[in-house]
C-alpha cells in the first residue's frame, strides 16, 4: 500500500544552501528493513557517529539525507525540537532547527537553509517494486523515484528520448566499464603521418564501444576495449596491432650532422613490429610486445573486436559469466574504487562512503527511452 500526505509540507523543505544530493525516504513498516539495512552503521550527519537506528523511534514517517558543495552531511526528520530526546542531542552533540511544522534538521553546525523541490511524486497504485523516496540532484535539475527490488536498489530518473538499447555486464573482478562513442573526425592531429598510421584504430573507436578497467595481478591498472560489430577482419586487426607495436617499440637512429654534433632520430616503423599469434581461454588472439613490460592483445569473438593491454583482464572478459548488474552507459564496482581512491589521497569522506556501499556488488547507468536508471546491485 502506497500512502500519499497531500496537506504536510515536504520534508526537503529543510534542504541546507548548496545542497548538491538530498534523499528522502519514506520510513513505514514495509520500508523500514530495508531502508535499516541499507544505512546500518552509516553516520548520517558529518563528524558525527548518529545513524539510521538512532532516529527510528523519533521520525514521523520519513527523514531526508542532505550533503553540500563541501561534502557536509545533515538530516531531517519529520519530528520537532520538543519532542525529541534530550540525551541524543546532548551525547552527538548535535544541533537541532525546526525549519517547518514538526520538520527538524539535525546537523553538526547551524546551517543555513532555502529548501528545494522535487518533480517527482510517489506511485499511486501499486507496484512490483517497493517505493522507498526520492533522490534530489538539484544543480542538475534532476529528481528521481527511489525504488527497491530482488536486484537491489534502483533510482529512475526522467530524461530526454534514447535511443539506446544494448546491454552489457561486469565482468568479475572489472573496477568499471564506460560506453563512449566519440567523435575522432574532430580530433586535431599534428602528425599527417600520425593520422595515417592510427586511422584504422581511431575508425574502430569511432563506434559504439565499451571501455572495461581493471587491476593485473601486479597491481597496475589495466583497460579493454570491447566493439562489437566493428566489422575487422583477421587482417585489418593485425594490421593495427603492428601500428601499435611499433610506437611501443620505437627505434633510436644517430645521425652525424656537418657541424660534427650527433642528433637522434625516433623512428616508428610497422613493417618491422612481431605480431605473434598466441591462445587466451582456448581462443585465438594475437599479441605485440613493447619496451619493458608493455604489451597488446587483440582478438574477433564473434563479430567482436576486443584490444587490451593485458591477458589476464583479457581471460576475466572472455570467461565472464552473466550477473544481474548490467548497463548501457556505464557500470562501476564501488567498494573497489573507493579503495582505490584512498590509496591515493586521504578524505575522511572516504570511510564513510565505503560503509554506504559495503552491501553494494555494483552501480550500474542504464539509458532507456524516456528515463535514465542508476541500479545499485546487491547480486
Amino acid at each position: 500500500m502506497t500512502t500519499v500526505w497531500f496537506t504536510r509540507d515536504s520534508i526537503l523543505t529543510a534542504a541546507p544552501d548548496s545542497t548538491v544530493l538530498a534523499v528522502e525516504l519514506h520510513i513505514t513498516p514495509k520500508t523500514w528493513p530495508t531502508v535499516s539495512n541499507l544505512l546500518k552503521n552509516v553516520p548520517l550527519i558529518s563528524d558525527r557517529s548518529l545513524d539510521i537506528e538512532d532516529l527510528a523511534s523519533v521520525t514521523g514517517g520519513d527523514l531526508a539525507i542532505f550533503v553540500t558543495k563541501d561534502a557536509t552531511r545533515a538530516v531531517a526528520i519529520r519530528a520537532s525540537v520538543a519532542s525529541l530526546p534530550p540525551d541524543i542531542l546532548a551525547s552527538y552533540g548535535i544541533t537541532a532547527q525546526e525549519v517547518g511544522a514538526g520538520i527538524t534538521l539535525l546537523s553538526n553546525t547551524l546551517l543555513p537553509v532555502s529548501g528545494i523541490r522535487s518533480r517527482v511524486r510517489p506511485p499511486f497504485f501499486p507496484t512490483s517494486a517497493l517505493w522507498l523516496g526520492r533522490v534530489e540532484l538539484p544543480d542538475a535539475k534532476l529528481s528521481g523515484a527511489l525504488t527497491f527490488d530482488r536486484d537491489g536498489l534502483l533510482v529512475t530518473f526522467r530524461s530526454p528520448k534514447s535511443s539506446k538499447t544494448s546491454q552489457t555486464s561486469l565482468p568479475e573482478g572489472m573496477l568499471s566499464m564506460m560506453f563512449a562513442s566519440p567523435d575522432v573526425k574532430n580530433l586535431s592531429l599534428a602528425s599527417s603521418y600520425f593520422l595515417d598510421q592510427a586511422a584504422p584504430l581511431l575508425d574502430l573507436l569511432s563506434q559504439e564501444h565499451q571501455t572495461f578497467v581493471k587491476k593485473d595481478e601486479l597491481g597496475a591498472t589495466q583497460i579493454l576495449i570491447s566493439v562489437p560489430n566493428s566489422g575487422w577482419n583477421q587482417g585489418t586487426l593485425v594490421d593495427a596491432l603492428g601500428m601499435m607495436g611499433a610506437y611501443l617499440t620505437p627505434r633510436i637512429k644517430d645521425q652525424l650532422l656537418p657541424d660534427g654534433t650527433t642528433s637522434q632520430e625516433l623512428l616508428i616503423e610497422p613493417d618491422l613490429a612481431a605480431v605473434e599469434e598466441i591462445s587466451v581461454s582456448g581462443h585465438t588472439v594475437y599479441r605485440v610486445v613493447g619496451n619493458g613490460d608493455l604489451a597488446v592483445y587483440g582478438g574477433n569473438f564473434d563479430g567482436q573486436t576486443i584490444i587490451s593491454t593485458s591477458a589476464s583482464v583479457l581471460t576475466s572478459f572472455l570467461e565472464s559469466a552473466d550477473q544481474t548488474c548490467k548497463g548501457n552507459v556505464a557500470i562501476f564496482t564501488p567498494t573497489e574504487l573507493l579503495q582505490e581512491i584512498s590509496n591515493t589521497s586521504y578524505d575522511p569522506q572516504i570511510s564513510t562512503m565505503i560503509s554506504l556501499f559495503d552491501k553494494i556488488k555494483g552501480i550500474s547507468i542504464e539509458s532507456k527511452r524516456y528515463s535514465t536508471e542508476i541500479r545499485f546491485c546487491s547480486t
